[in-house]
């Protein structure tokens, strides 16, 4: 969409020239690309933790039942 908009946006943020504009949607790219990123980054991280805990409580509790997983 900020793609598309790209002579709006620059008039918005009162950029001089297409090379400026250009610049701005770039930055603006990059910054989201560089978020999003960092978002499945954490969040693939908190998964495997949550995997790791998972799997060492659901042990703990079998051997304290003494009933075994396969």
């Amino acid at each position: 969409m900020v793609s598309s908009a790209g002579i709006q946006a620059g008039a918005f943020l009162q950029l001089s020239t297409r090379r400026a504009t250009a610049q701005a949607l770039g930055a603006y790219d990059a910054g989201f690309t560089d978020a999003l990123h960092t978002c499945a980054l954490v969040g693939g991280i908190s998964i495997l933790i949550a995997a790791a805990v998972s799997l060492v409580l659901i042990g703990i509790r079998s051997r304290r039942s003494g009933v075994e997983i396969d």
